[in-house]
């Protein structure tokens, strides 16, 4: 990242740099960071946190309630830091009605936009803050607070990080400051969103890239920035009013296609997910020459649930998970033994819940007997917790016995099944058998919205059990 980072500002893609600047910050509080997102964000229009656009001395105390609570959700931010910090160091809001503000805005200072420059701003000031906040009881509690943020922040930053990396990109603005770039020119044009989205697909579990290409979006009246923080709003748990849940679902139904690119000619349209602006859920379904153009596409990127419907094909999406843009699946379900065989032979994957529920398959019959005990032996799929056995992989007791002293149990918390008839012999050998581990789970349905969930008893074996219902298969 950081040969990037001083790339994008060599070549003046200040949009890419804050991107990156901010991704860097999440995880190193470097002043010279903080300083060096501040000066980019100045640059880079559309791309302040909302908190940092208001004045705050005529911002009423229930907007500034809200907008500082909005920023509990928001991704680390030095600007928010220093908006936060200024407040304090001038309080708007001195009131006993002011304590919606101030409490949540201490919290943020001392973790979530913890920043060592509110330890150098504040420290001088802790000692006597009823000076600044005046002598009454409101003026104590900020008192406290603020001395309970400056430990925090001493406790945290006891070794201040350093980045030479961003003093000298500062450096280098400072000296040589230029204009704002126009909007639609130059680096900030085409070129810049394409590299702002290839950094959220680079890391799509991070909030920061999303936003900030929203931001970009909007200052180009791109109607997905508008979809993107809609979306956003309903992540962060915020009810949409009836008028934006609708232009929500009309931008999504008059925009979607393009959004999806190639991958709308294998996925089913009905079940397709967005979240937080990008496709999460979704049903592949393989077809012919449209599969070799959607497979490797990077939008797969932020997909973290599939379904493979092949439909009577031979592919079973063993080229699709091949895909090195597939690594961070977190659910699969109808995976047949071919493609197995193919997710066993990727090391990094990191997927968490497999439903393997086709023994066969077309291309080839035998490698459900290949796959299967390399699975049990811990073979591959290191993160996997959750295994569901579908309808041609249900496990009869001697089967069921196998798996629970194989090494892939002791890494599972859960796993369910089907019973299809080995409901009794499967209860009545479970006692027998010594538990993998405390933490596992067995879920036995035996019908779609009810069965038995066995645990570790008292004695180690699988003994402990419980009728669970209102549940429904597949789990």
């Amino acid at each position: 990242m950081a040969d990037e980072l001083t790339a994008s500002v060599q070549r003046g893609d200040l949009a890419r740099a804050l991107a990156l600047a901010l991704k860097r910050w999440d995880k190193s509080r470097a002043p010279a960071l903080g300083n060096l997102v501040e000066a980019l964000g100045a640059q880079v229009p559309g791309a302040a946190p909302a908190l940092t656009s208001v004045d705050v001395s005529k911002t009423s105390i229930r907007d500034m309630e809200t907008l500082v609570a909005f920023c509990a959700d928001l991704p680390p931010d030095p600007r928010i830091a220093g908006v936060m910090t200024r407040m304090l160091l001038r309080p708007p809001f001195t009131s006993l009605g002011s304590r919606g503000v101030w409490t949540p805005l201490l919290e943020q200072l001392a973790d979530r936009h913890a920043d060592p420059r509110t330890l150098h701003a504040l420290e001088p000031v802790a000692a006597d803050y009823m000076r600044i906040f005046g002598a009454t009881n409101m003026g104590e509690r900020m008192q406290r607070g603020v001395r309970g943020v400056i430990e925090a922040l001493k406790e945290r930053f006891e070794i201040v990080p350093a980045d030479a990396e961003a003093q000298a990109l500062l450096a280098g603005m400072t000296a040589t400051p230029g204009p704002a770039p126009a909007v639609g020119a130059g680096k900030v044009g085409q070129g810049s969103g394409d590299e702002l989205l290839a950094i959220v697909y680079e890391d799509p579990d991070d909030d920061a890239p999303r936003l900030v290409y929203a931001d970009w979006l909007l200052e180009r009246g791109d109607p997905r920035g508008e979809f993107i923080a809609l979306q956003f709003r309903r992540h962060r748990g915020e009810a949409l009013s009836p008028d934006d849940d609708r232009r929500e679902h009309q931008l999504l139904k008059k925009h979607g296609k393009a959004w999806l690119g190639p991958l709308h000619a294998v996925t089913l349209a009905n079940d397709n997910v967005f979240s937080r602006g990008f496709l999460e859920r979704c049903v592949f379904t393989p077809r012919g020459a449209a599969t070799a153009l959607a497979v490797g596409h990077p939008s797969w990127a932020t997909v973290r649930e599939l379904s493979i419907y092949s439909s009577g094909s031979r592919d079973s999406g063993e080229e699709l998970m091949a895909q090195p843009v597939m690594r961070r699946l977190r659910l699969l379900r109808y995976c047949n033994g071919s493609l197995l065989e193919t997710l066993l032979a990727q090391p990094d994957l990191v997927l968490e819940t497999l439903e393997y529920s086709w023994a066969q398959s077309r291309r080839d019959p035998g490698a459900a007997a290949r796959a299967w005990p390399r699975l049990l032996a811990g073979e591959g799929l290191q993160g996997l917790r959750h295994l569901i056995l579908g309808q041609e992989t249900t496990l009869d007791p001697a089967g069921m016995e196998a798996l629970l002293a194989s090494p892939l149990a002791k890494r599972l918390n859960r796993l369910s099944q089907m019973t299809w008839g080995h409901r009794d012999a499967l209860l009545a050998m479970l006692p027998r058998v010594p538990a993998p581990t405390e933490k596992l789970e067995v879920d036995l349905y035996h019908r779609v919205d009810q069965g038995v969930r066995v645990r570790r008893g008292p004695d180690g074996n699988m003994s402990a059990t419980e009728i669970i219902s209102g549940v429904h298969w597949p789990p």
